[in-house]
């Protein structure tokens, strides 16, 4: 018991140094950002990355003005698919869950919006084929991260 703890506090502060020189954003992620702001609207970030790497990534990126609103895996007692997270950012938002649109790469995204009482845009970004995402009925399946700035101000 005592090496598990030893090696949890080892694991977190290597991985402060890991996760964030590791973590890269997708060419396309820019592109979504900057038509987010554009068009005004409030973007969030729900993940199970602890939040202050989160930051420090978008710090990194010039990128952090452009979340009103980040939820870390450290900031909820249980991770997606349960809709803790994204009803915490929906409350900080001050919006209700079904004026939200969720936008995930994965079916515990998937499930978690669903959970949630959210709707949901699939990004094929992640390991999740197309048609995994049918039995969630997405607003719209998209090919990369670069077309979620249109595809949110179509479905406004």
């Amino acid at each position: 018991r005592h090496r598990e703890q030893e090696f949890r506090t080892h694991w977190r502060k290597r991985s402060d140094v890991i996760m964030v020189e590791q973590t890269y954003l997708y060419d396309e992620a820019n592109t979504a950002v900057a038509a987010l702001r554009e068009w005004g609207v409030a973007a969030g970030i729900v993940s199970t990355k602890w939040r202050q790497r989160i930051v420090d990534v978008l710090e990194r990126e010039s990128l952090v003005d452009g979340f009103s609103v980040i939820v870390g895996g450290d900031d909820v007692a249980e991770n997606k698919p349960d809709p803790e997270g994204l009803l915490i950012a929906t409350r900080l938002l001050g919006t209700a869950p079904a004026e939200v649109i969720y936008v995930g790469d994965s079916t515990t995204d998937a499930k978690a919006a669903e959970r949630a009482g959210m709707r949901f845009v699939a990004v094929l970004s992640g390991v999740t084929e197309a048609h995994e995402f049918d039995e969630f009925a997405p607003l719209r399946v998209l090919p990369h991260v670069g077309e979620i700035g249109n595809c949110l101000i179509e479905a406004r």
